[in-house]
């Protein structure tokens, strides 16, 4: 038998839609929610590869990260395994996929929960295609991919007067080049002071002072 939570919340990309311009603490909070989830997929062997708007639920106040059609362990891949403007730069160009490839997804939604816009505002109609559970793809593949012509626009660009501390974090998550980008516990550990957490409830701070 097979059980399946009936998830009753709006997409986040509904939620941003209705409040483009939240508090830095509650961008962090969305972050902690996501990166605990991908975290917890990682430790199983998988990747999620496919982290957007989307495909998170918000619910009372929690988000819940839903479809794995996309995931797979990490490793050489194919070109496309993903969502246009959510996909990162290896993503896009095939190869050697690691968990590198979440935390630039997770920048990518982090940068769209605070300001309301992608990353990229290429139009994703334009060459936008993908990959299905089955690894085959549609007739119209993209022509190109901005990630792998340019680095994500500054957050500040967008949406000025945000938390330093967020804008540099969600941009490090997009840094171009896997080895660039922090370690997802190096993520969770970030964000923790960002949303305002307690000292007593900051585990993955603790853990990274642990570990130094």
């Amino acid at each position: 038998m097979v059980v399946i939570e009936t998830l009753t919340g709006a997409t986040l990309a509904v939620e941003i839609a209705e409040n483009p311009a939240p508090a830095a603490e509650d961008v962090a909070h969305l972050g902690l929610q996501l990166a605990s989830a991908v975290h917890y997929l990682h430790r199983n062997g998988y990747l999620h590869l496919d982290l957007k708007p989307s495909n998170v639920i918000a619910e009372a106040g929690r988000a819940k990260l839903i479809d794995l059609s996309l995931a797979r362990p990490p490793g050489e891949h194919h070109a496309g395994i993903g969502t246009y403007h959510y996909m990162a730069p290896e993503q896009a160009s095939g190869g050697l996929l690691s968990e590198a490839a979440d935390v630039w997804g997770l920048g990518a939604v982090l940068f769209e929960g605070a300001t309301g816009e992608a990353p990229f505002d290429d139009d994703p109609d334009a060459y936008a295609t993908v990959a299905s559970a089955s690894g085959t793809y549609s007739d119209a593949e993209p022509e190109r991919y901005p990630q792998l012509e340019r680095a994500a626009r500054p957050l500040e660009s967008v949406r000025a007067g945000l938390d330093s501390a967020l804008s540099e974090l969600i941009a490090a998550c997009l840094a171009p080049q896997p080895h660039d980008r922090p370690s997802l516990d190096e993520l969770l550990a970030a964000l923790e002071p960002i949303a305002e957490l307690p000292d007593s409830e900051r585990r993955w701070t603790l853990a990274q002072s642990r570990s130094r």
